[in-house]
């Protein structure tokens, strides 16, 4: 999947991709913040035992590990470890 970078004095501050064809076609197009975690697995436990409810459940991707939660006001972040280099 075709992944652009968006870097400010050469630090990638942003990500962008195409909307996954699994999404409904009235889905609009939406930025997700994601939070940097040692362990994706134990925060989206802590995030789920506190009120939140897993929309993703932690994944591997090529560049390292991720999953997306709702908290209870309905708000959607990731949570993500990239891969060392």
């Amino acid at each position: 999947m075709a992944y652009t970078e968006f870097l400010v004095d050469g630090e990638s501050i942003a990500g962008a991709t195409a909307m996954s064809e699994l999404a409904p076609a009235a889905m609009p197009n939406y930025w997700l913040v994601y939070f940097g975690v040692d362990d994706v697995d134990a925060s989206t436990r802590k995030a789920v035992e506190a009120g939140g409810k897993a929309m993703l459940e932690p994944l591997d991707f090529p560049g390292g590990r991720m999953s997306m939660v709702v908290d209870p006001q309905g708000a959607i972040f990731g949570l993500l470890h990239m891969a060392d280099a």
